[in-house]
């Protein structure tokens, strides 16, 4: 339920006028300092060895901040059911991909889970009228890669978790790291939105937003 929440917070955010850079920005940003709240108050350590390093830094880049920036520029042109149907298929994108790291089987039922899947997903962007301006259908197709991506952390997930990590500290570390790249990424692109300047509009936003994430 909180991830089905997500593309309608993009758009939401993207209709304030928050840049897509800025708006993964400030959710994982406050989703990362909530969970580190939480670990202070469990007494959960967050270890920065290269181990979980390399852990964080592929979730927070490859998994949530590359994936949510898409996102959130797909949702600000594109209807936010579209990028709902899109994201959801993670799942089957994700067997796809265990498939191609050799920790899953293939099975013919799944392969055919994939296909109407996949097929689905066209009926919303190949007929015609069904894009707001037929012009979309290359970022249409572009937002393919926001699954492509929650798939690719979610094989990661199973074969490069530390052993004995807690989920919190792993949590914690992917969202700060995710917060960073997008920081630099907005910084550098001059796309940095202050939400303090819109505390009603953007803030409220961005809180909820993180809430949301962080559940």
């Amino acid at each position: 339920a909180c991830w089905g929440g997500n593309p309608n917070f993009a758009k939401a955010m993207a209709q304030a006028g928050v840049p897509a850079f800025s708006v993964v920005f400030w959710q994982t940003g406050l989703a990362g300092a909530m969970l580190l709240g939480l670990c202070a108050l469990r007494r959960i350590r967050v270890p920065l060895d290269w181990r979980h390093l390399r852990f964080y830094l592929f979730m927070g880049v490859i998994s949530i901040g590359g994936p949510y920036a898409l996102m959130t520029t797909v949702a600000g042109q594109i209807s936010a059911g579209y990028v709902a149907v899109v994201v959801l298929l993670a799942p089957l994108l994700t067997y796809v991909f265990a498939l191609l790291a050799r920790i899953e089987h293939f099975t013919p039922l799944r392969a055919a889970g994939i296909a109407i899947g996949v097929g689905g997903a066209a009926l919303l962007i190949l007929p015609r009228g069904s894009l707001p301006d037929p012009a979309l259908i290359g970022l249409a197709l572009a937002a393919f890669l926001v699954p492509a991506g929650y798939a690719s952390g979610n094989v990661f997930a199973e074969i490069g978790r530390p052993k004995g990590a807690s989920s919190v500290a792993l949590a914690t570390g992917t969202m700060l790291a995710a917060a960073t790249a997008m920081l630099i990424a907005a910084l550098a692109t001059g796309t940095f939105f202050p939400v303090w300047q819109d505390p009603a509009g953007a803030g409220v936003l961005a809180l909820a937003y993180a809430v949301v994430t962080t559940g």
